[in-house]
This record gives structure tokens, sequence and C-alpha cells, in this order.
């Protein structure tokens, strides 16, 4: 009987253990919008007393901090985003999956408007040996007095011609987020021919809303950057058999400082974009590049989105 008591007291007395968070630890991925387009390296860390950190991957510090709670393979959670003097909140829910071991999360303002998603993996602790800090010398203090001046793409066609008519997009900017688009370079509709063979040049104009301070050199090697085609011939005199083959994409860009030196390194960088061969038409009308922050050229992807 006293034996019986003892166990007892030690039930009524004794702390419950709870089973282990497993999400805890650092997430690393991409982010994207809703459509996985334009995306950019992510990573965040979530903590043993449910603390949500966000971080810039490049520096290794925290942006943003909120919360979070796991429930079985769910996460839910919010932290406040401050841009100048506006702040907001953004939520995120997501599900882990663990035959791909990642997890995916939606991200917004509230559960109706979602501005996009994370696909990130957790990152393995590393063992001391292998331990080592963030090399950041890549980006200098220097990167920042230097801008983009000029932004040259050369559309090489192949066997069929873009049309006298048919509407040409081409914009480039740094892979931060979709509204840079509207800060960096931009050729809009532009309806000339582009005849068969042709190497067909152009320096981009600026962006509506252009800022120096967007195209900066530390900008790129930030983040890199997103070159976009997009082809419509709707509306136009044209059969829905119409196409344009791009056969090769080339970029030559100019980073400059403040007083038109050109950078001792990337003043003048030429791209030349694999993958880059597509043939428009009115079910394929969208193709984005990009390239990581040394200007290597990533996996492009075609959009079809055309009406």
């Amino acid at each position: 009987m006293k034996k019986l008591l003892i166990i007892i007291s030690y039930l009524l007395v004794c702390p419950t253990i709870n089973a282990q968070n497993s999400f805890v630890g650092i997430w690393e991925g991409v982010q994207t919008n809703m459509q996985g387009y334009y995306p950019n390296d992510m990573q965040f860390e979530l903590t043993a007393n449910n603390e949500f950190l966000l971080k810039d991957r490049a520096t290794n510090t925290v942006k943003y901090r909120g919360t979070y709670t796991a429930s079985g393979n769910t996460i839910s959670g919010k932290y406040l985003e401050t841009n100048g003097s506006t702040s907001s909140t953004i939520t995120f829910a997501g599900t882990f999956d663990a035959a791909t071991k990642k997890l995916t999360c939606t991200y917004g303002h509230d559960a109706s408007t979602r501005l996009g998603k994370w696909t990130v993996s957790q990152k393995s602790a590393p063992t001391a040996a292998a331990s080592a800090p963030a090399n950041t010398s890549y980006i200098t203090a220097d990167d920042s007095k230097y801008y983009l001046q000029v932004a040259k793409v050369t559309l090489v066609t192949g066997n069929d011609n873009k049309d006298k008519g048919a509407e040409l997009t081409v914009k480039l900017f740094p892979k931060f987020d979709q509204t840079v688009q509207f800060l960096g370079y931009w050729l809009d509709n532009y309806t000339g021919e582009i005849k068969k063979g042709e190497w067909w040049t152009n320096d981009l104009p600026r962006a509506p809303k252009f800022t120096e301070a967007t195209n900066t050199l530390a900008m790129y090697k930030k983040y890199g950057l997103v070159l976009e085609i997009f082809y419509s011939s709707y509306g136009g005199p044209f059969p829905l058999t119409d196409a344009w083959k791009l056969d090769k994409v080339l970029l030559d860009l100019r980073f400059i400082n403040y007083i038109g030196q050109w950078h001792p390194q990337f003043g003048n960088v030429h791209i030349e974009i694999p993958g880059s061969s597509l043939l428009f038409n009115k079910k394929t009308c969208v193709l984005w590049m990009y390239t990581d922050g040394y200007f290597k050229p990533l996996a492009p992807q075609i959009g079809s989105s055309c009406n």
C-alpha cells in the first residue's frame, strides 16, 4: 500500500513531459509568389520557445521576429514586417511533407490575401569541425556606391520571326520581390519586327519608378537578378498559329559610380543565358530568367498566362 501511494504521489506532482517539437531549428529554401515565380533565397529559425526569426541569409542577421505554434505536421504564426515608417502584420501557415522532407508555407496579410509561399527544408545542425562563419566578404561597402547604368539585352531569333505588331515586353530588376519590377529596367510593348536569324539588341529604358538605390551592385550581388520576356500577339491580325522562335538571350550590364567611373571588376558584365531557347505562341508567352549574386545563370521558368 505504501508503494502504491508513492507512485500515485509521483504522478500527481511530476511535471508533464511534452513531446519534442520537431520544427525547432533553421529552415532554408526559396520564397516565390503564389504561382511559383520570382524565386528568392530565404531562411528562418524556429526556436524551442516558439519564437519565429526571419533572417537575411546573406548576413545571417535577424530581419523580423514573431511567434509560431506547431501541431502534428502543421505550423502557423505571425510576425511584424517594417518598411520605413510603416508596419504590417504578416501571417503564415504551412504543412510538412514527410516524404519530401519539405515545409511549404503560404504567407500574407490575412488568410484571404496571400502574397506568396515558402518551400524550405530543415538545415542539419553542423558538427563542431564543420562550423564556420558565413563568408560575406563578397559584398563590399563600395558596392552600394555603384549602380546599374546600362542593361543591354540581345535576343537572337531562330527560324520564325517576331511579327510587326506583336507586343514584346522586357524587364530586368533585382530578384528581391515582384514589386521591384517597377524600379528596374523596362521595355514596354515593343511592336517592331525581329527577323529570322536577327541578333536584336536593345538598351533597356528605365522603369517608371526607377531608383539608383534599388539597382546598386550590392542589391544585385545580394539577391541576383530577374530578366522577364513577355510576348503577346493577342488583339492583332495574327493567326492562332502565330509564333516567334527565340534561340538565345545575352545580357551586358554596366555598373558605374556617381562620378561615372566603371566598377573595377563588374564595370562590364557579359552573361549568356543557357536554356533560353523557346517557341513563343498564344499558349506560351512568358520566359523568366534568373542569375544568382555571382551573376551565374539559374534555371529559367516558362509561363502560360497569355491573355
